[in-house]
């Protein structure tokens, strides 16, 4: 049962300018308040939206979208060293064939790409062209051949061998063999008119700064 309005109370429970309470004289202190705060939540989850929408946030989320597409299209990070299906390494990209080739052959081929048969000049390029996986230990030709002068071996860039990983026991000279190719752990020397694998190396390309 709604407690009795006094009639004192009109102005007190009114609009707060002297008005009718809400639901005349028979209204219920506690249905006004609820009906006043649900007013009073709707408009407030309006004004909200409208702030979110048009306020800091909507300008922030704009800007941030802005600076991502400009993250992704700028040139530093669209910028690739190496060709695509070449790999990076030190500062040169390096070509692992798929198809085999005899030696002379393979070196038109990293010809024809602007590039040339890999010239190994440390242990630690040595160790990557070995540990390739797509070569899973095939023998794979590089750039080094005594055809020219026998026993003085040269780089196709006209190097002198330096630096050497023969395996054991080699080079031997087996039947003429002239040309050098990557077998399991090291080089052995073969002959250059078998078909191998082979490997271009050339210099990677300058990235601008982000």
């Amino acid at each position: 049962m709604y407690d009795p309005v006094e009639p004192g109370d009109q102005g007190e429970a009114g609009d707060g300018r002297g008005g009718p309470r809400v639901g005349g004289q028979g209204g219920s202190p506690r249905g006004l308040a609820l009906g006043s705060a649900g007013v009073t939540l709707s408009r407030a989850r309006s004004v909200l939206r409208e702030e979110f929408t048009r306020g800091p946030e909507a300008g922030w989320r704009a800007g941030h979208r802005e600076e991502v597409g400009s993250r992704a299209s700028s040139p530093a990070s669209m910028c690739r060293p190496c060709p695509w299906s070449w790999e990076f390494f030190q500062g040169s990209c390096y070509f692992f064939s798929r198809s085999k080739n005899n030696w002379k052959d393979s070196v038109s081929m990293c010809k024809d790409m602007d590039a040339h048969m890999v010239v190994v000049n440390s242990a630690a390029e040595q160790k990557f062209i070995e540990s390739w996986d797509l070569r899973e230990e095939k023998r794979t030709w590089i750039g080094l051949s005594d055809h020219h002068n026998e026993g003085s071996w040269q780089w196709v860039d006209g190097s002198p061998l330096a630096l050497s990983f023969w395996r054991q026991g080699e080079p031997n000279n087996f039947g003429d063999e002239d040309c050098v190719e990557l077998y399991k752990d090291g080089w052995n020397d073969g002959l250059c008119n078998f078909e191998n694998a082979w490997i271009c190396e050339m210099p990677s390309a300058p990235c601008p700064d982000p």
